[in-house]
């Protein structure tokens, strides 16, 4: 052999450097996918709907009127579990015939705790229009949905009309854009009022 390393050993020996510097850049990787692409939000525990509220099983039941100029409010928590920081880029809701949505305002001030307590002026502080917010882990985030019913065509008998139970929220996580479909935690109901109607 005269000194001569085997030809195996040379391979491994060339090889086990690059497996060194690959092997945790895929680990690193494929957790970044993982935790950007199964990453989910969920609904922070409480909801504001200025009306009346139906409790029949299930999810509480807001009613609005479904009659041209009618307005609703919709308030409902965003939370963020974690484990990391994400930044809230939009929060939409619909589309529904006959119904549009004016506006989403938020209150900057809600702090969640994960068990669903909230600060006294919840309700009464000024809210201010939506904008991109981050949301750290175990934070929340209050927004509201300004809707507004429009025309009188829509072909509807009393007692029936529209469902709205979830607000769709775009978000971004480690820089990667995701989409979701969030429940409010309430269902809200826009009915063509009529006798006999379900209180």
């Amino acid at each position: 052999m005269n000194g001569e390393i085997p030809a195996k050993r040379r391979w491994y020996r060339s090889v086990w450097p690059r497996v060194a510097v690959v092997a945790p850049v895929a680990i690193l990787l494929a957790t970044y996918l993982t935790v950007t692409l199964g990453y989910e939000l969920a609904q922070g525990g409480i909801g504001d709907f200025g009306t009346r509220v139906r409790h029949a099983g299930g999810a509480p039941e807001a009613q609005y009127e479904l009659v041209e100029g009618s307005r609703a409010e919709l308030g409902f928590a965003i939370a963020n579990p974690g484990p990391a920081t994400v930044r809230v880029t939009d929060v939409t809701a619909g589309p529904l015939r006959g119904l549009v949505l004016d506006a989403v305002v938020m209150h900057e001030g809600y702090a969640y705790r994960g068990d669903g307590a909230v600060t006294a002026d919840l309700f009464t502080a000024d809210r201010i229009p939506f904008r991109a917010t981050a949301l750290n882990p175990d934070g929340a985030l209050m927004v509201w949905l300004r809707i507004r019913v429009t025309g009188a065509d829509l072909p509807y008998p009393p007692c029936s009309g529209l469902r709205l139970e979830t607000a769709t929220v775009r978000y971004t996580v480690l820089g990667v854009p995701r989409t979701q479909s969030l429940p409010m935690g309430f269902v809200a109901s826009f009915l063509v009022p009529g006798a006999g109607c379900p209180e």
